[in-house]
C-alpha cells in the first residue's frame, strides 16, 4: 500500500506525467492505469496543501475507479486513502465512515485467504492501514484490538520510521480509549525523539496535555470542595457542641 507524506514539485510533476500517459493507454493496460491513479491519489491526499488533498479526493471518487471493486486490495486502498483525505480536510465523520468500510474490506479479505502464505501477504499489505483504522474506530473493541496488534509487533520493529509510526498509532489508541493519557503522552515523547518535528505527534501531545490539565484541575477542584465541606462540617459540629453546652449551663 502506497504511503506518501508531504509534496515536492518534482515528485508531483512525475506522478502527473505518469498519470497523463496512463490515461492514453489501451484498456489492456488497466492495471498500470489504476496503479498510477492510486500513486498520484495517495501523494495528493497526504499533501500539506488543501487544494492537493481536494484533488486527491476527487480522483478517488471519480467514476474511473469503479473497476477497483474487482480487486479487493485496490478497493481497500481506495477506501483508506479517501478516509485519509477526508480526515485531513476536516470531514471527520465521513472519514470515520470510510474507515469502517475499510475495516470490513480488510476483514473480508483476510477471511478469504485460503492458505498461510496468502494470509501473510494480505496481513503485510494491510498492516498499517488496518492498525490505523482500528485505533481510530468508533468502537472501543476495535481500538483495543488495534492497541494489542501494535503492542505485539512493536518490540520486533527495528526500522526507525516504522517504529515511529507504531508509537504514534499506539499513542492514538491509548488516547482514544481514555485509559491512560500519561502513557499516550510518553509514547509520543518516544515518537518525537525519532522525529522531533512530527506535526501530528506534536498536535496530539498538546491535545493530551490539555486533557491531563483539565483532569488535574477537576481533581484539584474536587479536593478543594471536599476540604471546604469538611471545614463547614467541622465548624457546624463545633457550633452544635457549643450550643448544647450553653443550653446545659442555662438549665443549671
Amino acid at each position: 500500500m502506497t504511503h506518501c507524506h508531504g509534496t515536492t514539485p518534482t515528485r508531483l510533476l512525475k506522478l502527473n506525467k505518469s498519470f497523463a500517459e496512463a490515461k492514453k493507454k489501451h484498456s489492456s493496460h488497466d492495471d498500470f492505469k489504476k496503479g498510477c491513479h492510486l500513486r498520484l491519489s495517495s501523494f495528493l491526499v497526504h499533501s500539506k496543501r488543501s487544494q492537493d488533498v481536494q484533488r486527491g479526493i476527487a480522483l478517488l471518487e471519480g467514476s474511473t475507479l469503479s473497476k477497483f471493486a474487482n480487486d479487493p486490495k485496490q478497493e481497500a486502498e481506495k477506501l483508506y486513502l479517501l478516509a485519509v483525505g477526508y480526515h485531513i480536510s476536516g470531514h471527520y465523520s465521513k472519514s470515520m465512515d470510510l474507515q469502517e468500510k475499510f475495516l470490513m474490506e480488510c476483514e473480508r479479505e483476510v477471511g478469504d485467504c485460503g492458505n498461510l502464505q496468502s494470509f501473510n501477504e494480505v496481513k503485510k499489505f494491510f498492516y498499517f492501514p488496518l492498525a490505523s483504522a482500528l485505533v481510530h474506530s468508533k468502537l472501543p473493541q476495535d481500538v483495543q484490538r488495534g492497541i494489542e496488534m501494535l503492542e505485539v509487533s512493536l518490540p520486533g520493529t527495528h526500522d526507525p520510521v516504522l517504529h515511529r509510526e507504531k508509537l504514534y498509532l499506539l499513542a492514538v489508541g491509548y488516547f482514544r480509549s481514555g485509559s491512560d493519557y500519561c502513557h499516550s503522552r510518553d509514547l509520543l515523547d518516544r515518537c518525537l525523539m525519532i522525529e522531533p518535528s512530527s506535526r501530528k505527534a506534536l498536535k496530539l501531545k498538546r491535545t493530551i496535555q490539555d486533557r491531563i490539565n483539565i483532569k488535574d484541575s477537576a481533581v484539584g477542584l474536587g479536593m478543594n470542595i471536599i476540604g471546604v465541606l469538611h471545614h463547614i462540617a467541622t465548624t457546624v459540629g463545633a457550633l452544635t457542641l457549643i450550643l448544647a453546652a450553653y443550653k446545659g449551663i442555662k438549665r443549671t
